[in-house]
């Protein structure tokens, strides 16, 4: 400090200790409080251990005695974030995710010992970016932070096996437990057992990423581990190779479970059926959606659904289900279902829909129920007060089914007259038209709404006439965009990234979009980070490096680009601290050196898909740990 600066502390600190002495108060404290202010900075000898703790302590020995100057040997003097209680960092670090805690623990000691209290890892969010990169000891360490550990998400972590749960369970009670491999596109959103309902998300949008069994939680393992798992609430099993009984034996000793969510796993009917009914006073959220090589029959299990009281969520894909057993559950949960998701049950009709609460029922996806009729639905939509999702894809309609509280559209692949597109509801704010025949209507009556104009964040067109196009551009708020398989010019592309600049997810794959078309996307909509641009024989190199330039890009899909070459791979470079997926398939003029720059720079990669590139074999060698090569 200064000598002004010297002089002005002093001269405070003489003054509020004169107006303390005025009041009659005892100024003992205010003395220490002066000598600690304008005592000089304090000298590496006066550096001095507090004991053993990891902490040291710096200042004079009236600094010290006020706990002002305890911090790190790295920070600075005089830094506010050092003088700071513990309780204040813990509730300032209580609003991060693990990730971030870990971040925060770099910074000095001081943080490192709040970062590591046990009152901050109750939970255990491992399901980020860096979930490919951690090791069984890793894991270890998270898990012996806390012995009040009760909530864990190990979703799409390959080392959470066997061993790893049996090291969280036999030391901590579990009460939230998600675990398995990544989920698919249609399994994402009944995954989300934070909120209730539907939540849109398009992970990934950019690049389909593959989703291998997970073979890391085994039957075995799981019912081994059954007895220690009493206590536990939520269950989210995905596309694990659950073939025994192991379902049973967790019936056997846990009654407590509110969601239980199986999608993809090769579970028996039989033992689903006895977890259901071991559970059913508390069950509120169920997805049994059976995996693809395991049996698809869940008659036995919507009949145990019968016993349930309270069930709210439930979600049975692609089964197998007789429609006597619709027919005598429906009745006893229509009163308290919010949503429904039946995609590809066959045995679904208008009778089974019609027993539905219309003024309950939230979210109703029956997508290829080839038995709805168009009436029927739509009667039954005119008693729908509370609908938000409706999802009605691979079905035949001939008039366009809407409803005054939808947010959710999903019509893919749906025919219906372009006169029958009459009125659209202004909540709107994802519409799915994939081939859909009445999909550039649907578009010119959601532009004419205001309110839709504002709101809409996700619309998919692809796989239809250019006509669908025109009017894009006066949705300011688009978020998501698929324009797959659609004739984009350059004017109507420089249209749409003018008037949709907050677009994040652009896919365009054999689109014919040309090199000035992507670059006015990457002019204009700066926050793109997933982008498919598959098959689009027009584009060059300098357009690549346009769109990479911003460094947002997190997942990229340049497959069967002829015209691209290693610069492209190079520019990719600039997004080394955000890219997680890749494809660069069948790119002739791509060398060794170009995927090597790729694999070098960016060390966040799970996922690089290489096809056709035989040259790459070379670049193998510095892949990052973690990264999943396919080729």
């Amino acid at each position: 400090p200064t000598r002004h600066s010297r002089a002005s502390s002093c001269a405070l600190a003489r003054m509020k200790r004169r107006r303390v002495s005025e009041d009659g108060r005892d100024s003992d404290e205010n003395e220490s409080y002066d000598e600690a202010i304008c005592s000089p900075p304090a000298t590496p000898d006066q550096i001095i251990d507090d004991g053993g703790d990891g902490v040291a302590e710096r200042g004079s020995p009236a600094q010290r005695r006020l706990g002002l100057g305890r911090h790190s040997r790295n920070d600075a003097a005089g830094d506010l974030w050092a003088f700071l209680a513990e309780d204040i960092l813990l509730k300032v670090f209580g609003y991060l995710q693990t990730h971030d805690l870990c971040h925060c623990a770099c910074v000095c000691r001081h943080w490192s010992r709040s970062c590591f209290s046990p009152v901050l890892w109750k939970r255990v969010d491992l399901h980020s970016k860096y979930r490919a990169r951690l090791q069984a000891r890793h894991l270890r360490v998270f898990f012996s932070l806390s012995a009040a550990l009760t909530h864990v998400d190990a979703l799409g972590v390959a080392k959470f096996d066997d061993k790893a749960l049996a090291f969280l369970a036999t030391r901590c009670q579990l009460h939230w437990l998600r675990c398995g491999a990544e989920p698919s596109s249609n399994m994402a959103a009944s995954l989300d057992v934070t909120h209730g309902g539907y939540q849109h998300n398009n992970h990934h949008a950019g690049v389909v990423l593959p989703h291998a069994e997970h073979r890391s939680i085994t039957d075995g393992g799981l019912q081994h581990l059954a007895p220690r798992l009493s206590q536990l609430r939520v269950l989210c099993l995905c596309r694990c190779p659950l073939v025994g009984r192991s379902l049973g034996v967790l019936a056997a000793s846990c009654s407590t479970l509110t969601h239980l969510l199986v999608p993809g796993c090769v579970v028996p009917d039989t033992d689903l059926a006895r977890l259901i009914r071991a559970n059913k006073h508390s069950l509120t959220s169920l997805d049994a959606s059976p995996g693809r090589t395991g049996p698809t029959d869940r008659t036995l299990t919507i009949a145990a659904l019968g016993e349930v009281q309270m069930l709210r969520e439930l979600t049975v894909r692609d089964s197998r289900i007789q429609a006597g057993a619709l027919t005598r559950w429906l009745p006893h949960a229509s009163t308290t279902l919010q949503k429904l998701d039946l995609a590809g049950t066959a045995s679904f009709s208008v009778a089974h829909l019609d027993m539905l609460d219309a003024s309950r029922l939230r979210t109703l996806c029956l997508s290829r129920c080839l038995r709805v009729s168009s009436q029927g639905l739509e009667q039954w939509l005119t008693q729908a007060s509370q609908l938000q999702h409706l999802l009605l894809s691979g079905n035949q309609f001939r008039r366009f089914p809407t409803c005054n509280t939808l947010m959710r559209l999903d019509l893919q692949g749906c025919y219906i007259a372009p006169c029958s597109v009459t009125f659209l509801p202004a909540t709107l704010q994802h519409v799915m038209l994939q081939r859909c025949t009445g999909a550039a209507a649907a578009v010119q009556a959601l532009s004419a709404n205001p309110s839709t104009r504002r709101g809409l964040q996700t619309l998919d067109v692809s796989r239809n006439s250019p006509d669908c196009l025109e009017t894009i551009e006066l949705f300011s708020e688009l978020t998501q965009l698929n324009v797959a398989c659609v004739v984009v010019t350059d004017a109507a592309a420089e249209a749409i990234a003018r008037g949709c600049s907050k677009l994040t997810t652009l896919v365009a794959r054999s689109s014919s979009l040309s090199p000035s078309g992507l670059v006015a996307f990457a002019t204009y909509c700066t926050r793109l980070a997933h982008v498919s641009v598959r098959q689009c024989n027009r584009l060059t190199d300098d357009a690549i490096q346009r769109l990479a330039a911003h460094g947002n890009l997190v997942s990229v899909d340049l497959s069967m680009c002829p015209k691209l070459s290693d610069n492209a791979l190079k520019a990719l470079c600039c997004c080394k601290r955000n890219l997680e997926a890749a494809a660069l398939n069948r790119l002739p003029l791509v060398t060794a050196s170009g995927v090597a720059s790729v694999v070098t720079e960016c060390r966040w990669l799970r996922v690089l898909e290489l096809y056709g590139l035989p040259t790459a074999s070379r670049a193998m060698a510095s892949i990052a740990p973690g990264c999943s090569v396919l080729r």
